[in-house]
């Protein structure tokens, strides 16, 4: 996989609380590091949207989920930048998890501002990105987007920060709150 010797998601999704039955959105859901083994935690009373934009990532993720027969899991070809962009209904998220996505993010406010329409009041970001950009592996350095910068971001947006989290020795992580 990509990026599993810096970031293990296991060890990540240890440190936030997903509970069965939960509603998870996993934004920049990419061939699903995340996004089965949250599957797994919200069980079958569960669900959880995987959001991509890349739609042969969308084609794999369904063709995953199929032969695992994982029923809790719907993948949406979706754009999390634009207004309404997950396709989501307001307030439908438990936690969103924004993993290795926010370099890549043109258009942050319009993100934060789709996260926090889809979260529920008291719902919960998982944020993990890069802290640098090294031997060619993560993003340009002029795309990295600060540990402090990405805190302020959401706390500016009616976000209260809850905790850092550890997420590998390249990768800073935090959960936040939606007020």
């Amino acid at each position: 996989m990509n990026d599993m010797s810096f970031s293990d998601p296991n060890k990540v999704l240890d440190q936030v609380l997903i509970r069965p039955g939960d509603t998870v959105v996993d934004i920049g859901a990419g061939l699903g590091a995340y996004t089965f083994l949250a599957a797994d935690r919200v069980g079958r009373d569960g669900a959880v949207y995987a959001i991509e934009v890349q739609l042969s990532h969308v084609d794999k993720l369904k063709d995953m989920a199929g032969k695992d027969a994982i029923e809790n899991l719907h993948v949406l070809w979706a754009d999390a930048e634009l207004p309404n962009g997950t396709k989501l209904r307001d307030e439908v998220g438990d936690m969103v998890i924004l993993t290795n996505v926010l370099f890549t993010i043109e258009d942050k406010p319009g993100l934060v501002k789709e996260i926090y329409r889809i979260l529920k009041p008291g719902g919960k970001i998982l944020l993990v990105d890069w802290l640098e950009s090294f031997g060619g592996i993560g993003p340009h350095p002029q795309n990295l987007v600060p540990e402090k910068m990405a805190r302020n971001m959401f706390i500016e947006n009616g976000f209260d920060f809850e905790k850092s989290i550890s997420a590998g020795s390249h990768h800073y992580g935090m959960i936040l709150t939606k007020k």
